[in-house]
């Protein structure tokens, strides 16, 4: 049984052991455990577009890919699951961990050394950064589809005659649109709804790691804002600097 106690622990990793495997991340033991981080979930801040919005909707029966690490520090053994691995053995880290029988369950590594952060995967961002991301994927969208909207009724206007039949037309889709800002606004809300746990679990670390403001806090963001040319792919979307 997992201690309610979640811990920060500094030393060098030892004996890595990478291995790359996929998990089902809405229901993991990492999620289910009773720790003081694994508590309940919301969208995860920094969702990339629509698209992965609206895959989302069916991710709890999905799998996906992640790391999962086993390794020593001060000589006790760690586990974590982490949805990228930029570490390497001789490392010194920080792990936010708890203990679990014989060994540490990690939620999240730091390399101080270059300020690189990986956490579970979807473990991104506070409360409030989620909820201001969510409404401007969301914005973004409707923009995109009265933008739409607006060319359609020129269309008809240059073709049409007819002004009865042109504001027929108008009518039509400022209805449309309010049924499609409806419904993608439920999306929207179950969707945010899906991911409540990794935002719990992302203002647990951050919290335990003495950080300020870990509601408004969305590595993603952060680290986006200080790329550099040089910096892999894989930065700001898989693991972060913070």
């Amino acid at each position: 049984m997992a201690s309610e106690v979640t811990h920060v622990i500094r030393g060098v990793i030892r004996n890595l052991k990478s291995e790359f495997t996929t998990i089902d991340a809405f229901n993991s033991e990492e999620l289910q455990r009773n720790s003081a981080l694994a508590g309940t979930v919301a969208a995860a801040a920094g969702l990339s577009g629509l698209a992965a919005g609206m895959t989302s909707l069916s991710m709890e029966n999905a799998r996906e890919s992640a790391f999962s690490l086993n390794f020593s520090i001060n000589e006790a053994p760690v586990h974590a699951i982490v949805w990228a691995n930029p570490f390497e053995d001789g490392d010194e880290v920080e792990i936010v961990a708890e203990r679990v029988d014989d060994h540490w369950r990690a939620f999240a590594i730091l390399r101080p050394r270059d300020r690189i952060i990986s956490l579970f995967p979807h473990v991104v961002s506070g409360h409030r950064a989620h909820v201001k991301t969510t409404i401007k994927v969301f914005l973004k969208f409707m923009i995109f589809v009265a933008v739409l909207g607006l060319f359609l009724f020129l269309f008809v206007w240059m073709l049409v005659a007819d002004e009865v039949r042109t504001w027929d037309v108008l009518i039509y889709i400022l209805q449309s649109f309010l049924v499609v800002f409806a419904i993608f606004g439920l999306i929207a809300w179950s969707v945010s709804r899906k991911y409540r746990k990794f935002v719990e679990m992302a203002e647990g670390i951050f919290s335990s790691l003495g950080w300020t403001n870990v509601s408004d806090l969305n590595l993603r963001e952060k680290t986006m804002e200080n790329v550099r040319p040089d910096d892999p792919p894989a930065l700001g979307s898989f693991y972060f600097r913070y």
